[in-house]
């Protein structure tokens, strides 16, 4: 970009380094969050697909992506920026309700 920039001044095409760090950051540090999250829960789709309730599983699934879907395509409506912070906090909310709702599914 930086190269891009000493070439063709003035032209707005390709942004930026800084420009780009400054809007990846929050994606990539909400998405580098979900990494727990996502261990959490191969430990305990495993045992939930261990015993075999496959129902539970599909419930925790929908409600996980549900939540991705909502805030991805809803949050711009409430005035929420459609960016890569929005994405990368959708991902984020996504994996802790899948958590969650798998916790809650060995619990119960």
């Amino acid at each position: 970009a930086d190269r891009h920039q000493t070439d063709f001044p003035g032209c707005g095409l390709v942004p930026s380094a800084e420009t780009m760090v400054l809007e990846a950051r929050s994606y990539w540090v909400l998405r580098s969050w979900t990494w727990p999250f996502a261990f959490i829960a191969l430990v305990l789709t495993g045992l939930i697909l261990g015993s075999k309730e496959l129902g539970l599983w599909g419930v925790a699934l929908i409600a996980s992506q549900a939540t991705l879907g909502v805030i991805w395509f809803f949050g711009p409506k409430v005035g929420l920026p459609l960016d890569l912070s929005l994405l990368g906090w959708a991902y984020f909310l996504s994996a802790v309700v899948f958590v969650g709702a798998l916790s809650l599914c060995v619990v119960c």
